[in-house]
């Protein structure tokens, strides 16, 4: 369908805008009386100045003049036209835009009903921040919809705060662990659930919090109590099935919440650093104005048709436009400068008069009115005046060339050039292209040889035109670097395999460097050509982990070792215990060296173990001798004591219970021993002599059964392997000799000497010779 008009008279008024006779006709419609007769000022009265200058702006009409006496050149009918049918998803999307500023959800769960908007072309209302804030708004409303539940998708969940809060990828962990996988972008997260298991929840460095954090979103998201399988696959080491698929979810739900923030924080930094808000606002004022009168087109057609007749005065002439034949290579292609000029006279002024002359030239395309470009200059009567424009083709469509010359008063002069554009520097941007998806799909080979062969299209037309230059050096550029990249996939795939032996618990290896190394040259190849990257991070994780664990156990071990050489036997046996239980949760890692050090270990808790229930045993035995009230009860205590101390293998941790046993021996000997002032009591006589004879012979008797007893029951008590036995019972018979040996009566007057850690026989003294006992006489 074509737009004519039938009054004779607009065609004087639209001489100079052919254009408008050629545009598809808008819908029919009510027509109203237009408030000015001139088009130009009745548009800029309809949608206001600002309405007006957005219009003028992003190429949908060709004004001129000034406010209060426009003049309409040419309208945009399509694009305009489209623009009327999306007045409705303006006017969601405005509001949408200021749910989404407020942390809200946009809608309810499926497709947003406004993005059809992104059919409109950049070039005109729809603006490029304005396509960027629409992709931004879908993002945010999959992510927002997918975190809620099932139950929740209805209409009114639209109108909720957004979920918010810290996701995991703003804690330490979740990034470091997002630097590693990327998993706060991927969209697929299940390759990442195992290095988040043994990164984070299993292992020694495993953290409490994250573990939480993962129960707590599972509980509360799908009422699932993950904490119970959680701990169970930590202790075996293993990620079950079960668990790996809740991982999944919660790392999903994860990526979902931190996009929320990511986004929302984009639209912030998008509305500050570009002209969002002012398109935005300009867009919705245009549509507000279509809304309001769903007949304007129509209603723009009957202005035009019922234009007043141009004045006679002055009197334009054109002389038409001219294009300059190309130079290089015979014709105009992408990148090229083309330069077009045109020529008018302007007669019927007053002789020494002159009038504002207007000069407009623009470039139709189907998405608008391009590259607009106004000159207001002076002219009397004569000629010719000429103009010119030099545009820079920017695609391979070939276009109209416009210029509209008019004066306030009189009859405008319109003319158009054909502007062809061939597409032979398209088509060399092509091949490099598909040379460029070749390398994107890592046969370097193939896209060095693309690259090669484009090299060789292009070398004559490089020498006429820079632009071909420019594409030559990029595809020589780009066949070195497929070259380069062919080299690196060829050592990776080698460092790869050799990588594999350090994660094998037969060599036990567990060594990161190859590993490293083949990590840092998957990541030096373009993306996508990384295939073996995410099986490289999982072997990482792995031999990770076992190394992490044996440097574990073996630290646990010399911490042990400290804490013995302390005689803390109980932190020694803590760390012994931590450090076997890190082989005992990672199987895996208990080889090599490992294994005998874990023997080692395991003899050396014992050991441990024993020494402490000994110092236990010690300490409580001191106690119960020093509770005796006789001597003899506990002189034999004691002497147990010493025994069983002189015994160990290393006794050096038992000094201080050895000592005061030592001293409480030899205190307890003294008290068998009968004092001075009781000898001095007995008679000179020779029965008391015989009497103190025979009480001596009596104590060094029961003294060599004592010897006896005690040398029987540290023959009892010896120890069978390395390791110290705990503490076994004691055996009454020592006791009862020391008991019969308190009875007897004291033979000498001096002490008698402590006994020493071998419970040796004690050497009475001599009684008093008779000579003195004279002299005492």
């Amino acid at each position: 369908m074509t737009r004519t008009f039938a009054v004779p008279i607009l065609s004087i008024v639209l001489a100079g805008v052919p254009a408008l006779a050629g545009e598809p006709a808008p819908a029919a419609a009510e027509t109203a009386k237009p408030a000015s007769p001139w088009p130009g000022q009745w548009l800029a009265e309809v949608f206001g100045a600002e309405g007006t200058d957005a219009l003028r702006s992003r190429g949908i009409v060709i004004l001129q003049g000034r406010p209060g006496a426009y003049r309409l050149q040419k309208v945009a009918w399509k694009p305009l036209e489209s623009l009327v049918r999306s007045t409705k998803n303006v006017q969601q999307f405005f509001e949408s835009f200021q749910r989404l500023k407020a942390g809200q959800g946009l809608a309810p769960a499926g497709p947003l009903p406004f993005l059809a908007l992104g059919d409109l072309p950049p070039e005109g209302l729809m603006t490029a921040p304005l396509h960027a804030l629409l992709e931004a708004m879908a993002a945010y409303h999959s992510a927002w919809t997918a975190l809620l539940p099932p139950a929740d998708e209805s209409p009114a969940a639209a109108a909720r705060p957004a979920p918010a809060g810290p996701d995991l990828f703003e804690t330490s962990w979740g990034k470091a662990f997002a630097g590693r996988t990327r998993a706060d972008v991927v969209s697929d997260p299940a390759a990442s659930a195992d290095d988040f298991f043994f990164s984070s929840l299993a292992g020694v460095r495993a953290d409490r919090q994250a573990a939480d954090r993962f129960a707590a979103h599972m509980k509360g998201r799908t009422q699932t109590d993950v904490a119970a399988r959680l701990a169970e696959d930590a202790r075996a080491g293993t990620l079950s099935p079960g668990l790996r698929a809740d991982l999944t979810r919660y790392l999903e739900d994860q990526r979902r919440l931190h996009a929320l923030a990511r986004i929302r924080r984009q639209v912030a930094e998008l509305e500050k650093k570009t002209s969002l808000a002012k398109d935005l606002r300009a867009l919705e004022t245009v549509a507000a104005v279509l809304r309001g009168r769903p007949g304007l087109l129509a209603e723009l057609e009957g202005v035009v048709q019922a234009a007043p007749p141009a004045a006679a005065a002055p009197e334009l002439a054109s002389a038409g436009l001219h294009l300059a034949k190309p130079i290089r290579l015979g014709q105009n292609e992408l990148g090229d400068s083309v330069v077009l000029s045109g020529a008018y006279w302007v007669d019927g002024l007053p002789e020494k008069q002159s009038v504002e002359i207007e000069e407009t030239t623009y470039r139709e395309t189907p998405a608008g009115l391009r590259d607009v470009e106004t000159r207001t200059v002076k002219r009397g009567n004569g000629g010719p005046y000429t103009f010119a424009r030099r545009l820079v083709l920017n695609d391979s469509t070939p276009f109209t060339f416009h210029s509209v010359v008019s004066a306030p008063t009189g009859n405008p002069v319109a003319d158009a050039a054909a502007v062809p554009v061939a597409k032979d520097f398209e088509l060399a941007l092509l091949k490099l292209a598909a040379a460029d998806a070749q390398a994107l799909a890592c046969a370097f080979p193939e896209a060095a040889a693309a690259y090669a062969k484009l090299e060789e299209s292009l070398a004559e037309a490089a020498r006429e035109k820079p632009q071909y230059r420019e594409l030559l050096a990029a595809a020589v550029k780009r066949r070195e670097a497929a070259g380069r990249d062919a080299a690196v996939l060829s050592r990776l795939e080698t460092a790869a395999q050799a990588s594999r032996d350090d994660a094998a618990p037969e060599a036990c290896r567990y060594d990161l460097k190859r590993t490293e190394a083949a990590l840092s040259l998957a990541r030096a190849l373009p993306p996508g050509c990384d295939r073996v990257l995410a099986d490289l991070r999982r072997q990482r994780a792995f031999i990770a982990r076992r190394l992490t664990d044996q440097q574990a156990f073996h630290a646990a071990v010399r911490q042990a070792a400290a804490h013995r050489r302390s005689c803390r036997f109980g932190p020694a046996a803590e760390e012994l215990a931590r450090g076997l239980a890190v082989l005992e949760a990672d199987p895996e890692a208990r080889c090599g060296a490992s294994v005998e050090a874990a023997e080692r270990a395991s003899s050396e808790l014992r050991s441990v173990r024993a020494d402490e229930l000994w110092a236990a045993a010690f300490a409580a035995d001191l106690a119960a001798a020093q509770a005796e009230t006789s001597a003899g009860p506990r002189l034999a205590k004691l002497s147990a004591i010493i025994a069983r101390i002189g015994s160990m293998d290393d006794p050096s941790c038992f000094s201080a219970p050895l000592a005061q046993a030592e001293k409480l021996a030899k205190a307890a000997g003294e008290d068998l021993v009968m004092p001075d002032a009781m000898a001095g009591a007995l008679g000179t006589d020779e029965g008391s002599s015989a009497v103190v004879s025979d009480v001596a012979a009596q104590r060094r008797k029961l003294m060599a059964q004592a010897e006896v007893l005690q040398t029987k029951q540290e023959a009892e008590q010896a120890p069978t392997s390395t390791a110290p036995q705990a503490p076994a019972k004691k055996a009454a018979a020592p006791e009862k000799a020391a008991a019969s040996e308190a009875k007897a009566p004291p033979a000498e007057k001096k002490p008698a000497a402590a006994p020493s850690r071998k419970a040796a026989k004690p050497k009475p003294k001599k009684a008093k010779t008779p000579a003195k006992t004279e002299a005492s006489r």
